[in-house]
């Protein structure tokens, strides 16, 4: 084969069929794939997609082949389903599934000539850096979605490091050790890192959790939907995303409740496929219907629909999970040019807000909003066209995809010549671009 990187082909692995669309792990694989096998140059990279699926959802192969087929019309790659072994809750079950997928892996890289493998998430790492005792060539990216360990321990609720949760951690250190390259969804999670196992990295990159979509918000279409959906001379507090404990729907409603009190023409928007719990939450806080909407839609219409928003919602709850994450829907509020009302501490989210001045860091636990937080929104009313810019264009800089296409090919060139000394990029916190 040719030395070139057009002679490569790049093997994404992932622990998951990716069946569901509104998966942020989908999400992230689909538009990697797409972004790194985009015409560049001379060079044309391929991606091939290998889906490591629990046994139970081979039971229902129709639904899987549609998944896969969906899969591979929206990514443009072909996609390998196979299946994980059961049980790995079970220590050696859960060894013996490493090497099942370790050989896997190898032997399709083998087949097809394959020298790159980008395993998306930790246990996809684990069967690529296994693979190398079957073939010695492979480059390993690490795609490091979130903390893994912190995670288990946090969904839990586990006191203490029991036998799964010390396995877990042996496997983030070994990724961290061993990987060709590593990939990091924010700065704050490599700085986790870092400190957490006393290690310095060196080939990394920081590419966050980034929106796709060429989107671009339209004055005249914002009133229209406006106008439509009653909401003409309402203040329309916007969240977008699941129901879930650490995203604090409570802390949600009774910050708007607060919120309302100063402004009556107040409205709560929310788009999520958990409609129901939703419900519940605004039932419990006292949010008659006529001040809010539940709205479950496709996620391609949610951008059309966002521009409605004044002020978009991102509370989370203080933990090591949220200190390192990236929430997609902060890119999508960008974009949409809707300034972010913000819990403190989210990944290199709250730093962000606070130096580009796209929105404001809020107390989820404070029963009432302070006179600052109140007089931020009023601005952003009086100046809604400035703010809009300022989003629009911080997004399209730093939290899209096209942003980012370069810099994977770019970090899988440098991988394949066994990478360099220092960083492809360096971190969105450390830039001190001017985004007005």
């Amino acid at each position: 084969k040719s030395s070139s990187m057009s002679a490569y082909e790049i093997l994404y692995v992932v622990n998951s069929s990716l069946a569901s669309p509104t998966g942020g792990g989908r999400t992230r694989v689909v538009a990697a794939a797409r972004q790194t096998t985009k015409p560049a140059g001379t060079e044309r990279l391929k991606v091939r997609i290998l889906c490591f699926c629990p046994p139970q959802q081979f039971l229902n192969l129709r639904r899987l082949a549609s998944g896969k087929a969906m899969l591979e019309r929206e990514s443009g790659c072909p996609v390998h389903y196979l299946p994980s072994l059961p049980l790995t809750r079970i220590g050696w079950l859960r060894k013996l599934n490493n090497w099942h997928g370790a050989l896997v892996v190898a032997l399709l890289c083998w087949f097809r000539g394959i020298k790159i493998v980008h395993g998306h998430g930790l246990r996809p790492t684990i069967f690529a850096l296994l693979a190398r005792w079957f073939k010695r060539d492979l480059r390993v990216v690490a795609d490091v979605h979130g903390a893994t360990t912190a995670e288990y321990l946090y969904e839990r609720e586990v006191v203490g490091y029991d036998d799964f949760a010390r396995d877990l951690e042996s496997q983030e250190r070994r990724m961290m050790r061993e990987a060709s390259w590593l990939i990091f969804v924010s700065d704050a999670m490599r700085r986790f890192y870092e400190t957490h196992f006393g290690m310095n990295f060196s080939r990394f990159s920081i590419i966050p959790c980034a929106t796709e979509s060429d989107f671009a918000p339209d004055v005249s279409r914002r009133q229209q939907l406006r106008i439509e959906n009653g909401l003409n001379d309402r203040l329309v507090v916007c969240y977008v995303g699941a129901c879930e404990s650490y995203q604090l729907p409570d802390e949600m409603c009774r910050l708007f409740q607060s919120l309302r009190a100063k402004f009556p023409q107040a409205f709560f928007l929310i788009f999520s496929h958990h409609r129901e719990a939703f419900l519940k939450h605004l039932g419990a806080t006292g949010i008659e219907p006529e001040h809010s909407r539940v709205l479950s839609v496709k996620h391609h219409e949610i951008f059309d629909l966002l521009q409605m928003a004044d002020l978009g919602l991102l509370l989370r709850d203080e933990s090591i999970v949220n200190r390192v994450a990236s929430p997609t829907k902060f890119a999508e509020y960008c974009l949409c040019g809707v300034p972010v009302l913000a819990a403190n501490g989210i990944g290199d989210v709250s730093e962000l807000i606070e130096r580009h001045k796209l929105g404001l860091i809020v107390n989820p636990k404070a029963h009432r909003l302070d006179e600052a937080a109140l007089e931020f929104i009023s601005e952003t009313q009086n100046r809604r066209h400035e703010f809009a810019s300022r989003l629009t264009n911080f997004a399209r800089n730093h939290f899209s995809w096209d942003a980012y296409g370069a810099e994977l090919r770019r970090l899988y060139i440098q991988t394949a010549s066994d990478g360099a000394s220092k960083p492809v990029n360096t971190s969105l916190i450390a830039e001190k671009t001017d985004c007005q």
